[in-house]
């Protein structure tokens, strides 16, 4: 909460302009906070159209048409078709089926439209390294170059070149770049630790994060990839060993890893951290209401992150939860806030029991001028 305090003998000193500025800002400051308590409206979730086919491990795509493109699934790849998903109408419809049938495989849109589907699990059951395209205009798939390594469990992250990093994967360290333009994989710099089940972000910088994953047991360790160079770094560690998390890039430019599996614990998390990139530190961002792994974290227009489903320590789970990012800026450079948090019900239909809101209980600014300096 933000406490304006005006000093006694200010207020004696202050001339008439001077008191219509002081209101002016409050009624600014007090807007602000409307509308703040504006965007903590509860959640509401309805039951649209169902799929054709049921799927697991799957990949959903949204295409730049506005549909949603979901391909693939199954425990073992077995599932090869696709189906596109038209939120004007609620309904799916199904579209060209996969040239090779996968699961716990990526897709990556690409900036020409198309859709790049690569590695996953084929119907033997075995890692496969094909990979293909579906092109949104004719609702068909054509394979593409082959991984130089096959792969699952892996990331695909669209660098800023437009080209594609795989990384990891299978427990491997290696990682490969996609050139659309050719068609071909190439190697390129490999990850300190071989690692699947990890996130992959691209920052704002072009350089992508790595965090966690497994090799056997859960990792702690994250790794940083500079596309100029083509070479990992590390990027410190995280204050719990996490796999099947979930990490989100925030309006600040930081990074948000939620949840997630200590595989060496046997256990599911329901602690949160945040990766600074400007100084490659790692901070608490408290607890979500349930732990809860292999769930989804998704930015919000207005700054927020929403978490929901996944798997967790019970059979059920609160439908959601709501993270705070605030974020101001200024033409002079990026300011963000560094806040604490508290866990609060949303008001309204979401009760206590099944959707929370983590908010901030105090902020301080951090800015970051043009040059780069904090001041």
């Amino acid at each position: 909460m933000i406490h304006l305090t005006p000093r006694a003998e200010r207020h004696r000193s202050l001339s008439a302009a001077s008191r219509f500025s002081v209101r002016a800002l409050i009624f600014v400051l007090l807007g602000v906070l409307a509308a703040r308590s504006a965007d903590a409206t509860p959640f509401t979730f309805s039951n649209t159209g169902s799929m054709g086919t049921a799927r697991l491990w799957h990949s959903a795509t949204l295409l730049r048409n506005g549909k949603v493109l979901v391909a693939g699934g199954g425990v073992a790849g077995e599932i090869g078709t696709a189906e596109l998903y038209d939120p004007a109408t609620g309904n799916w419809t199904a579209t060209g089926s996969l040239v090779r049938p996968r699961a716990v495989h990526t897709a990556t849109l690409l900036p020409d439209g198309k859709v790049l589907v690569a590695g996953g699990l084929a119907n033997s059951g075995g890692t496969q390294a094909s990979s293909e395209l579906y092109d949104p205009a004719t609702g068909s798939w054509t394979l593409s170059g082959s991984l130089r390594t096959a792969r699952d469990y892996h990331t695909a992250t669209l660098l800023q070149n437009g080209k594609v990093l795989v990384a990891g994967g299978a427990y491997q360290a290696s990682a490969e770049i996609y050139d659309p333009a050719t068609g071909t994989w190439t190697l390129t710099g490999s990850m300190s630790t071989g690692r699947d089940a990890h996130t992959a972000t691209l920052l704002r910088d072009g350089r992508v994060l790595v965090t966690g994953g497994r090799r056997v047991n859960s990792l702690a360790q994250a790794e940083i990839y500079d596309s100029n160079t083509g070479s990992w770094s590390s990027a410190g560690t995280m204050s719990a060993a996490r796999a099947t998390h979930a990490a989100t890039l925030l309006p600040n430019g930081g990074v948000l890893v939620t949840g997630g599996f200590d595989y060496g614990a046997g256990r599911t998390l329901a602690t949160t951290e945040t990766f600074d990139p400007a100084t490659g530190s790692w901070t608490s961002a408290g607890s979500l209401s349930a732990a809860r792994n292999l769930h989804t974290a998704t930015l919000l227009p207005d700054g927020r992150v929403l978490v929901t489903g996944g798997s967790g320590t019970t059979n059920s789970l609160p439908l959601a939860t709501c993270l705070a990012a605030p974020e101001t800026s200024g033409s002079r450079g990026r300011c963000h806030l560094q806040f604490s948090f508290r866990v609060e019900s949303i008001p309204g239909s979401c009760s206590s029991s099944n959707c929370f809101m983590l908010s901030y209980l105090h902020a301080v600014p951090d800015c970051l001028a043009e040059d780069g300096n904090r001041r």
